[in-house]
């Protein structure tokens, strides 16, 4: 495409001038003089890049018109909606009459849900489940005909094997599952919520925990101490302080999980089965700690909702509910029933026995020599060559043209079939040269580099040490594979093709002009220190933006990773607004080193 368009802009020279002196010659009128052949020069050129440039922006039209319908296609599906109803509910639109005067006339028109809180307040609860039944996936049923009231103040575990919707209960008590027939009221609108995989954010564990919240010590001491965190934290190098991804295991992300809610200091509670992973010391202890009767969540009322498989964890509880592998509920009521293992059914029985450092960056001669070996040498040297034939083609017919002028000064429409051979065999060279460059660039050179660089990475990534896995935010290395990867695909072989063709056109019109007039040479070697001097601050200066602007996009892309990874918690904490601004903020970071360079 590159070799037609340039082709076509070339030969329209050789036409223009041998239309012209052919009529020039038959018609016996003014013949080709270099003031009629260079001022058609410049206008063919004054006229070739704005047309490359209008042909180029169709293309780029419909490659945005592509982006905006695929952004389209993302933004208009329909948001999560909260099927709860809750405090915030929307009245009915019809209010009550103002001239009524009877209160028991108003009381009938309250609204259903402004009832059906009243109802929970009534009963000390705060969620009440009345014949739901729930579709995830593709009409699969997985909740039946749930009736449940959870109990203001208490510890309630929703108990089941696994796979029998324990955390499909839980996420519809927190709004985030629709339900095809009943209702689901709760008091609350946001609750502590912990999932099964914790949400980790890049950062100290400190600031895991605290969160949106601010940091008062005292309640930051109680609640590690609670979480059984304390002796976890001596070790860490630099307590709690220590960027989460560096040494923590699975058991202590949870705790740091659960911590995270309990410093909430929440009124609700949300646990899916967060002692996953923890051996049975740590777990009896975190248990007693949290859960028990002098436990944290006894002494600050908070209300716990659990779901667990383990059976031993429910003498705990204030109350249970136990689902079957059907979805619905077996049985529901205090832990005395669930203690021993007669008393359970069968099936339930086997449960009982069971900060990122600065990368060194390199630039200079080592970075290109390395590109060029990677790319190999007969192919740079082919491209080089190739590039060599097109500038020579490109700009020697200038001579040419100035040649044949005065010979047509001297003789008028003269030796017409030599100079137009010429000068259309030096196009052709161009076209020639313009086209081997082309191939050998995008053909061999460009996928070679591409591949080879990405292999690199890659390899390089799957050998790392687990030490530099769990210490470097995955951010980082998503950043390395996408944004590093598209400029070494993209920008740097765009780059390269023109710093090679300008400088080549540099030399050959500097040996022209030397020709041409010698006087003039003579400034040459003084705009060569000048431009040496300007690269010299340029390139350094632009060089450590563009490393600035690569890096300053890590933290958005971990933020956003974390940010899907967490969805839930987020939700349920209430953080939405909170993660909207902290998105924001990251975007503007990461887009000031561009809008320096």
């Amino acid at each position: 495409m590159v070799t037609l368009d340039f082709a076509s802009s070339t030969f329209a020279l050789v036409w223009g001038y041998g239309v012209y002196i052919i009529l020039a010659r038959s018609r016996n009128t003014e013949t080709l003089t270099d003031s009629i052949a260079f001022s058609a020069l410049s206008l063919f050129e004054l006229m070739n890049q704005p047309m490359i440039h209008i042909i180029d922006g169709f293309e780029h039209l419909q490659t945005v018109a592509n982006s905006f319908r695929r952004t389209q296609e993302y933004l208009t599906p329909e948001e999560r909606h909260d099927f709860r109803i809750t405090p915030d509910s929307k009245q009915p639109s019809d209010s009550i009459s103002s001239n009524s005067d009877n209160i028991e006339d108003i009381s009938l028109k309250e609204s259903p849900a402004s009832m059906a809180i009243a109802e929970l307040d009534r009963h000390q609860n705060v969620a009440s489940v009345k014949e739901v039944s729930t579709v995830y996936g593709e009409n699969t049923t997985t909740l039946h005909d749930l009736n449940l009231d959870i109990p203001r103040g208490q510890i309630s575990m929703i108990f089941g094997l696994v796979g029998s919707g324990k955390s499909t209960l839980l996420r519809l008590l927190l709004g985030e599952m629709p339900c095809v027939s009943g209702s689901v009221a709760t008091s609350f609108i946001k609750a502590a919520f912990c999932p099964q995989t914790p949400r980790i954010t890049w950062g100290s564990v400190r600031s895991n925990i605290i969160g949106t919240s601010e940091y008062d010590s005292k309640w930051y001491n109680i609640v590690i101490q609670a979480c059984s965190l304390v002796a976890d934290l001596d070790e860490l190098p630099h307590g709690d302080q220590t960027n989460t991804g560096s040494s923590l295991s699975g058991g202590q992300q949870m705790r740091v999980s659960l911590a995270r809610a309990l410093y909430s200091r929440s009124p609700i509670v949300v646990l899916d089965d967060v002692l996953t992973g923890l051996d049975r010391t740590t777990e009896r202890t975190v248990l007693e700690s949290v859960l028990g009767a002098r436990g944290l969540a006894k002494k600050v009322g908070t209300t716990v909702i659990m779901a667990t498989n383990t059976a031993s964890h429910l003498q705990f509880a204030d109350k249970i509910v136990t689902l079957n592998e059907h979805g619905k509920i077996a049985h529901q009521g205090t832990p005395r029933r669930y203690l021993t293992v007669r008393r359970l059914d069968p099936r339930w029985a086997f449960l009982l026995t069971g900060n990122e450092p600065d990368p060194k960056q390199q630039s200079g001669d080592k970075v290109y020599s390395f590109y060029v070996k990677i790319a190999g040498g007969w192919r740079m040297t082919l491209y080089v060559c190739a590039c060599a034939t097109f500038v020579f083609g490109v700009n020697f017919p200038s001579v040419w043209l100035q040649k044949w002028t005065n010979y047509n000064a001297d003789h008028p429409n003269q030796e017409i079939g030599y100079y137009l051979g010429v000068y259309a065999v030096l196009a052709s060279i161009a076209i020639i040269g313009c086209s081997l460059a082309d191939s050998v660039f995008n053909l061999f050179v460009i996928p070679r580099t591409s591949r080879r660089l990405h292999e690199l990475l890659l390899t390089a990534t799957m050998r790392a040490p687990t030490s530099f896995l769990t210490s470097t935010d995955a951010g980082v290395t998503l950043n390395r594979f996408s944004q590093d990867l598209e400029l070494i695909d993209h920008d740097l072989p765009t780059s390269l093709d023109q710093t090679i063709v300008q400088l080549l056109s540099t030399i050959m019109s500097a040996v022209i002009l030397f020709i041409g007039s010698g006087y003039v040479a003579i400034a040459i070697p003084l705009c060569i220190v000048v431009i040496v001097a300007i690269q010299m601050f340029y390139l350094r200066t632009s060089r450590q933006l563009r490393i600035l602007d690569i890096e300053a996009k890590a933290p958005l892309f971990s933020q956003f990773l974390e940010t899907l990874r967490g969805i839930s918690s987020i939700w349920a904490f209430g953080w939405t607004s909170h993660y909207v601004e902290s998105v924001y903020d990251s975007l503007n970071v990461s887009q000031k080193p561009y809008y320096q360079l």
